[in-house]
């Protein structure tokens, strides 16, 4: 009899490990973290090194951060620690300023000259020695992005150097005039986090990249508004002149406006702390590409004395089994070799002395 199996029972049971088994890491993939090598691993499994969630599989790139050499990695993470420390002192600045501290703006107007330098470091071209054709990957690499950055930072300078006039000094400086420095400054600053979110990509540190450019765009939405606030209520406004419906306007652009500073300046704050966490990430990959060379060179020798055991083994497994052939000695094969000293010579030499000559013999007998 045979029983028919019911349609729960026909069904095969769905696993965790049956649905993880399809997801597994075929290829190099670093925990966006620590950099660990999750490759063999499963998706939905916690990183051995830091305990990240894997959370999808992404293709590496040719060449990865750990591949570049220490010194250019530690130049790299020192300058976007310095990057971030300097941004964030620069608002600091200003609110002692606002206080009635009298150093308040020196420490603003020193970031502010500081942070531009670091950022002309972080801007240098990536070293990356795995790649097969480096000329033609470093030629074209964000150039137009890098030039945007340094026209920026070269706007910061000239924002820096017409306040400082303003403020020492008994010239005034005209709103509209100090205005295009500092868009140029702001399109630098939202540029050079797009410039090291690529650099988070490149460290396969995804969470971090996604940061940086969330904070890029809205900054950068921010001054496009602010710029067309401006256009409006300055220049557009004294052409269309002061109504009660365009001061009711210019009211509410204003408020708007101001409600997207705050969050923009926090935004760009966070650019700054991002940078510095991002330093870290930096660190780690010239950790995590120590560990693995000293890895790979542990693995190498003990393939090497395997690959020489293996070798001797063989050999001796050879020998054994065809020996060397040897010529065996009469006496082991049975043979008796004859002297001129032995008795059978003697006895031949007697019989050839009784035999009688036969003139008559016939030849052969």
């Amino acid at each position: 009899m045979t029983v028919k199996p019911t349609q729960d029972q026909s069904k095969p049971r769905s696993t965790a490990m049956s649905a993880d088994a399809s997801e597994m890491i075929n290829e190099p993939m670093s925990c966006p973290k620590c950099g660990y090598n999750l490759q063999g691993l499963f998706v939905g499994t916690p990183c051995p090194e830091c305990g990240t969630g894997i959370s999808a599989k992404r293709r590496i790139s040719e060449d990865k951060m750990g591949d570049a050499p220490a010194g250019y990695l530690n130049t790299l993470a020192t300058a976007l620690l310095v990057f971030g420390i300097s941004g964030l002192l620069v608002p600091i600045g200003l609110l002692l300023d606002l206080f009635g501290l009298t150093y308040g703006g020196i420490v603003s107007m020193a970031s502010l000259g500081v942070m531009p330098i670091a950022g002309l470091v972080i801007l240098r071209k990536r070293v990356r020695p795995n790649l097969a054709d480096k000329a033609d990957a470093d030629e074209g690499e964000w150039v137009g992005l890098r030039r945007v950055v340094v026209a920026g930072y070269a706007c910061m300078y000239l924002f820096a150097g017409l306040s400082l006039v303003d403020d020492l000094t008994s010239l005034s400086i005209p709103e509209f005039v100090l205005l295009f420095p500092a868009l140029g400054a702001g399109v630098g600053l939202c540029t050079a986090a797009w410039h090291i979110s690529l650099l988070a990509d490149w460290a396969h540190d995804d969470s971090r990249a996604q940061q940086l450019r969330a904070c890029s765009m809205g900054f950068g939405i921010y001054l496009f508004l602010y710029t067309v606030t401006f256009v409006i209520v300055g220049p557009l406004g004294g052409l269309i002149g002061t109504t009660p419906a365009t001061q009711g306007l210019h009211s509410i652009m204003a408020l708007v406006v101001t409600i997207l500073s705050v969050f923009a300046f926090g935004g760009l704050l966070l650019v700054f702390i991002f940078s510095m966490l991002f330093a870290s990430t930096v660190r780690w990959s010239i950790h995590n590409a120590r560990t693995e060379r000293e890895r790979d060179a542990r693995i190498a020798e003990k393939n090497r004395k395997r690959a020489e055991e293996l070798a001797g083994r063989t050999a001796a497994a050879s020998t054994a089994a065809a020996p060397a052939f040897e010529t065996p000695t009469p006496e082991e094969a049975g043979v008796t070799l004859l002297d001129s000293g032995s008795d059978l010579d003697d006895e031949a030499a007697e019989d050839d002395d009784d035999r009688e000559y036969n003139p008559y013999a016939i030849e052969g007998d």
